[in-house]
């Protein structure tokens, strides 16, 4: 742009008025495109409307315009970039050759942005899911692919020894932990996309020194967080974070309403923006104050644990509120302040990272504990069962002539599916054990602070944590029996 201006003056020395003045104007008029790359102050008449009912609108819609405008040359014909260019001036050869040559560089630079990224995400996970021994491998490649949309994952176990000694990281159990970093957004989107083609592909295929690691993730899972991913970066509205293949609707609905009434759009149905459960209330009544899980912050446990105590009058426990509840509320109203809050309400101190993980801002962010192996299995399977089981309580209520859109009636509908009918018997009873052991769990705590104080705290969370293993034996017996149960099933449900 400036040697096209200085040409056109009749190229004047650089000493001269003349030329200082180009290029003045040449730097006014540079910084003023440089701005409008993210300009948030642009906006169409409308933008104002939307931006009441949406939060982070305006950023979100200047960063869609600008990621697309980055990778739109590699999905763009020679000839439609042509079409944008004034015809009268596309007569001059000269002109037409440079814009041509123009295009050219930059559809180059957008496939490496989209090639290049997409790679670079592929390679990561694979060098990732190659680290460390062999068990260390089969639950990196059985990690929960939906964390991945958003952020990357490296297990602590990958790191070596000398620098676990000297961050102060337990040896023992470390595999358990994450570091966790945001992508960020935009075109980082393309790496993110990666390391999802990079899971499923693994888990797909096999060779003689990678062998085979089975996993739920399956198409429809890779489908939705694709979608999610490119969503999350090219639409400029706060898009659900749930699985678009579980509940369209529900995702559809969480996407669409405006951002003040999706909290209670997500208590009501019991589900927050990632499609978990807000509070598990399928499992006990008892005990509602004491029922947070292991992601739940101790803030919101002993705010619950605290009202309960103190409400009580003549009635035990007058009012249960779940600290689930309460940490739902303050991250969907409160978010950032409420982080800040959680994190400073914290006591103790720092002594390796674990304690600083949970004490410390910064360190909440980068580290967090992978959840284990078995719920996840065990909420991908039973989910399956589930739906069986309401299927099979349909066809139950057909009657006895009653026959279904594909002409099967409740006879037909047993004999094709009675192994997974027995799998859904093996569930219901694997559910009544896991109430008890919640429930257990749960009059043990109200035990503990109500008659028990004296209690040390080390033996108060053993004897928890004991009950964590319990209920994670029990998933895991039951997922490693149906494995073998579907291996002759006549129309196999997890494979």
């Amino acid at each position: 742009m400036f040697k096209k201006a200085l040409k056109q003056a009749g190229n004047p020395k650089p000493d001269s008025a003349e030329y200082k003045n180009i290029k003045e104007k040449i730097e006014g008029t540079a910084a003023a495109t440089v701005k409008n790359f993210a300009n948030f102050e642009q906006a169409g008449t409308k933008s104002a409307l939307i931006s009441s009912l949406y939060m982070f609108f305006k950023p979100s819609m200047t960063s869609a315009v600008v990621n697309v405008k980055a990778i739109a040359p590699a999905f763009t014909s020679e000839q439609t970039y042509l079409n944008t260019h004034d015809p009268q001036l596309l007569q001059s050869p000269e002109y037409k050759k440079n814009a041509i040559e123009t295009f050219k560089g930059e559809r180059i630079r957008a496939q490496a942005v989209v090639i290049g990224g997409g790679g670079l995400g592929y390679a990561l996970w694979t060098i990732l899911a190659s680290l460390g021994d062999e068990e260390d491998q089969k639950k990196y490649k059985q990690d929960n692919m939906e964390r991945w949309v958003r952020n990357i994952r490296i297990p602590l176990s990958s790191i070596p020894e000398g620098a676990k000694d000297l961050l102060g990281i337990k040896k023992e159990g470390s595999g358990d932990t994450m570091i966790q970093m945001h992508w960020g957004f935009g075109n980082m989107g393309w790496p993110a996309i990666g390391v999802q083609l990079a899971s499923f592909v693994d888990g797909k295929m096999s060779g003689p020194n990678n062998p085979r690691v089975p996993t739920d993730f399956e198409f429809n899972d890779l489908f939705s967080n694709l979608t999610n991913i490119a969503m999350d970066n090219f639409l400029p509205i706060p898009i659900s974070r749930s699985k678009l293949t579980d509940s369209p609707v529900f995702y559809f609905l969480d996407s669409v309403i405006p951002s003040v009434a999706k909290p209670l759009f997500e208590y009501v149905t019991n589900k927050d923006t990632f499609g978990y459960q807000v509070t598990r209330q399928r499992t006990s009544t008892v005990g509602g104050a004491y029922g947070g899980t292991m992601t739940t912050d101790q803030l919101y446990v002993n705010l619950a644990q605290f009202i309960n105590e103190n409400t009580r009058f003549n009635t035990e426990g007058a009012v249960q509120i779940d600290p689930n509840i309460l940490k739902f509320v303050a991250n969907s109203y409160l978010d950032g302040f409420a982080r800040i809050v959680s994190v400073l309400s914290e006591s103790g101190k720092i002594t390796d990272l674990e304690s600083a993980k949970n004490r410390t801002l910064l360190f909440k962010q980068f580290f967090t504990r992978q959840v284990p192996v078995e719920r996840d299995r065990y909420a991908t399977m039973t989910k399956k069962l589930k739906n069986i089981k309401m299927t099979n309580k349909q066809y139950e209520d057909l009657d006895i002539t009653g026959v279904d859109s594909k002409g099967r009636n409740y006879e037909d509908f047993v004999v094709q599916n009675a192994t997974n009918l027995e799998m859904v018997d093996l569930y219901d009873q694997t559910e009544k054990k896991l109430k008890k052991i919640y429930k257990e769990q749960k009059e043990y705590q109200l035990t503990v602070t109500n008659e028990m104080r004296e209690l040390d705290n080390f033996e108060v969370q053993s004897t928890i944590e004991d009950f964590k293993i319990e209920i994670i034996t029990e998933m895991r017996q039951l997922t490693n029996t149906l494995e073998q149960m579907d291996e002759d099933n006549f129309s196999p449900l997890f494979k």
